[in-house]
């Protein structure tokens, strides 16, 4: 599955950075979608971000990932 492919791929990553002090990793969760808004739930099917969801991701693009060196995104279809 994609999350089990994920995953292994996250662990990859991890293993090889292991010795690295400086090693953060962070898990970021998308933002609110139209299914979280009216708590339905959308399967794997894609759903739109709500306006308060396309801000969510702005801001975490913004502030946390700024002057990060060496970044490895994982993205979960």
């Amino acid at each position: 599955s994609a999350l089990e492919k994920t995953e292994k791929m996250v662990y990859n990553v991890v293993d090889k950075l292991q010795g690295d002090r400086n090693l953060r990793l962070y898990f970021i969760r998308h933002g609110q979608t139209e299914a979280n808004f009216n708590k339905t739930h959308s399967g794997w099917g894609d759903v739109m971000l709500t306006e308060v969801g396309k801000e969510q991701a702005r801001n975490i693009g913004r502030s946390s990932l700024e002057g990060m060196k060496d970044i490895v995104l994982f993205c979960l279809p």
